[in-house]
């Protein structure tokens, strides 16, 4: 009986891994160099360019990998953009569901054109969130947050966001980079002004990133 029970056990593991999908990744910024791998309970493979903006910076890289539902909540291609004022993120991301058909490498996102969204956004490190940032093409969400800044202190952290982005927010157990508590967005000019509390802590999308690592 053991024996069938361990055969068994075999059995089902292979077939498990059999079925799995496989996805290309990488490691380095540029994605030149790519190693195929098993994904584990993900369904569709990502590839993505992102391009961040730090005080006139500009550090783009190239994703690869295994993605989960709420980065490819949809097969095919869309954008995600925040900003911060002081920071800001695009990425251009394409999901599909085929063995290694993660292998395009996507232009990173076009300069956006500004829209009429307009949202406060926070002095970096302080509490004073009276400064405004108008947001830029899909940007058509204000959202606020807090950023933990010790054991037990955290600071605000205010901007401009696509939907998507609160959308994938709402599902978010663990993402890493930015650490974010309890995002709540809205659609109106300066309307993320209320108090947010926070309880427990999240990640914001900047952590696609490192999401499939």
């Amino acid at each position: 009986m053991m024996k069938l029970i361990l055969s068994l056990t075999l059995f089902w593991a292979l077939c498990s891994t059999a079925g799995a999908l496989q996805c290309l990744t990488c490691k380095d910024v540029t994605c030149l160099t790519t190693n195929p791998v098993k994904c584990t309970i993900e369904k569709a493979c990502v590839t993505s360019s992102i391009l961040v903006t730090s005080s006139g910076i500009k550090v783009p890289q190239i994703i690869r990998g295994c993605a989960p539902d709420f980065v490819c909540p949809v097969l095919g291609s869309q954008t995600y953009s925040a900003n911060l004022g002081i920071l800001s993120a695009a990425a251009s991301v394409e999901c599909c569901n085929k063995d290694n058909c993660n292998l395009n490498i996507l232009p990173v996102p076009a300069d956006q054109t500004e829209n009429n969204l307009k949202c406060f956004s926070c002095d970096p490190g302080s509490t004073q969130c009276n400064s405004t940032v108008k947001c830029s093409g899909v940007e058509n969400r204000c959202f606020q947050a807090f950023v933990p800044s010790g054991i037990s202190t955290s600071v605000p952290v205010k901007g401009c966001m696509s939907e998507n982005i609160c959308t994938a927010v709402s599902s978010l157990s663990s993402l890493p980079v930015l650490n974010l508590g309890n995002v709540s967005c809205c659609d109106n000019n300066l309307c993320n002004t209320a108090p947010t509390t926070t309880t427990t802590f999240i990640y914001l999308i900047f952590g696609l990133i490192y999401i499939i690592y």
